[in-house]
């Protein structure tokens, strides 16, 4: 992986849900409709652009419809299965930033993006790809969390 984990993640996934589940890709771009959101994960920081039909990741450009991030650590909890997304969202482990609709169709579409991508054969390694970077990176960027 590069110097952007979560970017290069991000888009194999949306290339591999695309490729492997059509159906599913289809319906999260259909949840984010024609929004855009700034995604940022410790200090790394991409847009993902909807038009109803698909989807792509971008350099920020500005007027995000919403804008969302937290720890890459808490990413990497979520994409394990060890942290439900309501629980990071909730706790503030993930910010959310925007328009109460705008942050709905968000959190529907990263909803259907999470159910759709356990369906597909080729995400487990993918996932697994991004987790060998984002955990030790994590461990690096933060200290250990005290119980």
């Amino acid at each position: 992986m590069t110097d952007a984990p979560f970017r290069q993640f991000l888009e194999r996934s949306l290339v591999t849900l695309r490729g492997e589940l059509p159906n599913g890709y289809a319906l999260v771009a259909a949840r984010l409709g024609t929004r855009s959101v700034d995604i940022g994960v410790d200090g790394e920081s991409l847009s993902i652009h909807g038009d109803g039909a698909s989807l792509r990741v971008t350099d920020v450009r500005g007027a995000p419809s919403a804008d969302a991030g937290g720890a890459m650590g808490t990413m990497a909890e979520i994409l394990d299965g060890t942290l439900p997304l309501n629980e990071a969202i909730l706790s503030g482990r993930i910010y959310l930033r925007g328009k109460l609709d705008d942050l709905a169709a968000f959190f529907e579409a990263l909803q259907t993006y999470f159910g759709a991508a356990v369906r597909c054969p080729s995400f487990a390694a993918l996932l697994d790809d991004y987790l060998a970077v984002a955990r030790p990176r994590a461990a690096a960027l933060h200290l250990p969390r005290t119980p």
